[in-house]
């Protein structure tokens, strides 16, 4: 079943290139920006292992790839994605929250920066995050 895991990501690249809604808001903040909290992400990391893990691994959500395959999109992209296709077997199935909490751990797994506030779910505020390249410092 892990190899599925390149069709997945095959498949959310497809979708999402050079696609964005007409009602997208434009983004005023990054992933940079501490957008997860820790304890999101924790939550997220239970919520990818009971629903996800028998598909997926961690590595793939941890790579320049993952980063790359969504730079210049918003997270609410990413959020809907997952909302549309995952779980393989019942697309949906989660809470708008924990889809949030998944992508907050996908996002710790790539070494974004915590904040003090919550991902949120609301699809007006995640158009708002946008998925950037790490600047140089």
């Amino acid at each position: 079943m892990k190899r599925m895991g390149g069709v997945f990501w095959l498949v959310a690249l497809l979708a999402v290139v050079g696609v964005r809604p007409a009602s997208a808001q434009s983004p005023d903040r990054t992933i940079w920006d501490g957008v997860y909290t820790e304890a999101q992400a924790t939550r997220g990391q239970r919520a990818a292992q009971q629903n996800c893990g028998s598909c997926h691994s961690p590595t793939e959500w941890s790579s320049a790839v993952f980063i790359t395959s969504w730079t210049g999109h918003s997270i609410h992209e990413l959020h809907s994605h997952l909302r549309s296709t995952m779980p393989f077997d019942s697309p949906g199935r989660l809470t708008r929250e924990q889809y949030s909490d998944i992508v907050a751990y996908m996002l710790k797994l790539n070494d974004v920066p915590t904040g003090t506030q919550e991902l949120p779910s609301d699809e007006e505020e995640l158009q708002r995050i946008e998925v950037t390249r790490k600047k140089s410092r």
